[in-house]
């Protein structure tokens, strides 16, 4: 099947930013339900899997869910635009505007989007401009017709397990130190349903926490000091943390 022209997207000429985003999160819906499959797999594996104890699982649980979740993609997803940009994780590429996307775990203590990993360009990805109205958002011209450039964003999917479901909220970070986005989109797992999603702000949150670690790009750890021991204040927030997270293998 061969995927849509850039004259398909004509349609979103004298759209915002904001609206173009909700469109293409109509090509994202099936990711709640690979995310849904990718998470009992991990759990059964958790139970299954003598080589590792609960808490090493529950320690890689997301990173594999990641990487499960990247290979179905690539595998079940090959006539949507969205098309995966890494070679482990799950890193999403729209073909039509050049948006980026990430998919990363929910933080455990507000439940909502967590702050960057202590890199350069996480902290860069987090720290995009707000929202451009329709009169300043670019367009490609190609062969084929025009399309909107949307190359300078990187949504964050963050993906939870809650009351037994997977729920996915998309966000544009635009401060990551205070979780300030300037739209988010829940995420529905059905096309027609994800079309009636108005999209709003997300509100600012003023709980300041300490960067979370990037698997994928860094070994480092904010919360030790030079020395590589634990600071207090740290390991406080640490424990309230670790306090607040589900056991995935119940």
């Amino acid at each position: 099947m061969k995927g849509p022209s850039m004259d398909d997207y004509a349609y979103l000429k004298g759209k915002s930013e904001e609206d173009i985003i909700a469109n293409r999160a109509l090509d994202l819906t099936p990711l709640l339900q690979i995310i849904d499959d990718c998470h009992a797999v991990a759990v059964d594996t958790g139970r299954r899997d003598k080589l590792l104890i609960p808490a090493q699982h529950h320690l890689k649980m997301a990173e594999f869910i990641n990487l499960l979740v990247h290979n179905q993609w690539r595998r079940d997803q090959l006539d949507n635009p969205w098309k995966i940009d890494d070679n482990c994780y799950t890193h999403l590429i729209d073909e039509a505007t050049q948006m980026h996307l990430e998919l990363h775990p929910a933080d455990p203590w507000t439940r909502g989007l967590p702050a960057p990993a202590n890199t350069k360009a996480a902290h860069a990805r987090y720290m995009q401009s707000e929202c451009l109205p329709a009169d300043r958002v670019d367009w490609n011209m190609t062969e084929n017709g025009i399309c909107p450039d949307l190359s300078h964003v990187h949504l964050q999917a963050i993906w939870q397990y809650t009351g037994n479901r997977i729920s996915v909220m998309l966000y544009k970070p635009v401060e990551g130190k205070k979780r300030k986005s300037c739209i988010e989109i829940p995420l529905r797992g059905d096309r027609v349903e994800q079309s009636k999603i108005r999209y709003e702000a997300a509100e600012e949150n003023e709980i300041l926490l300490p960067d979370l670690i990037d698997d994928e790009h860094s070994s480092e750890d904010p919360a030790r000091d030079a020395d590589g021991h634990n600071r207090p204040e740290e390991e406080e927030q640490k424990n309230k943390v670790r306090q607040r997270k589900e056991n995935p293998f119940a």
